[in-house]
């Protein structure tokens, strides 16, 4: 065998090692990263899940009221009691909504800067750290291949960690998005003041206040409902 052929084979193998070594890294930071990806496909379905059930009790609780509280109380304690379950619906709108409130507002700040692309770098800011952590709990020999070698760097990890994690979510966030605004056009700004107007002659905002008027005359001597009732 010729001198040329020894150095050809020798190369061949370096190529073959080089590869394998890389693939060995892109593997280790795949694995590294598939548990942060399953924990994001879980949140959006934990997510959408609560936000059905959420919807559908909320509906299910002002409606029931709205029909089964007058059959069965007097016409005051009828209407005390469908401004109550209004009343709580309310109050846990909002305590979600701040509860959620970084969350949204992070979103906010990507929609307006990214508008469109949005969703995409939300995502990919979220998967930032999980890829920088995987790298970093790599061994050294590996942080040497993946730095020599021509595996994947770490801002095309995210992208493509980005690209899986929006194609399996999307169509749950398109579905979340579309339920959630069709409760709150229809159902909240519709049919809810309409059924608790009929019912008790009050608009959304003598419902609301209602029952903290009630409690405040009760406890402290005040005179608010009878105020509360007189506007309009």
């Amino acid at each position: 065998m010729s001198e040329k052929k020894i150095w050809d084979y020798a190369a061949d193998l370096v190529v073959g090692a080089h590869k394998t070594l890389n693939m060995v890294v892109s593997w280790q930071v795949f694995k590294s990263l598939e548990e942060g990806h399953s924990l994001a496909l879980q949140h959006m379905d934990r997510t959408f899940r609560e936000m059905f059930w959420n919807i559908l009790l909320n509906i299910v609780l002002i409606t029931a009221s709205v029909f089964a509280f007058p059959r069965f109380l007097d016409s005051y304690s009828a209407t005390l009691w469908i401004t109550q379950v209004y009343l709580g619906s309310v109050l846990y709108g909002v305590i979600r909504f701040l509860y959620n409130f970084g969350e949204i507002f992070g979103f906010l700040k990507y929609l307006l800067k990214y508008r469109l692309d949005a969703l995409h770098y939300w995502i990919a800011s979220k998967i930032e750290p999980e890829v920088h952590q995987a790298y970093k709990s790599m061994a050294m020999w590996k942080k040497m291949v993946s730095i020599l070698g021509g595996g994947p760097s770490r801002q095309q990890y995210i992208a493509l960690q980005t690209n899986i994690i929006l194609h399996a979510i999307f169509k749950k966030m398109m579905a979340s998005f579309v339920m959630l605004l069709l409760y709150v056009v229809i159902f909240r700004f519709m049919i809810a003041p309409k059924l608790i107007e009929n019912m008790t002659g009050l608009n959304l905002m003598q419902a609301s206040l209602l029952p903290l008027s009630v409690s405040a005359d009760y406890y402290f001597g005040t005179h608010w409902e009878a105020w509360i009732l007189a506007f309009k």
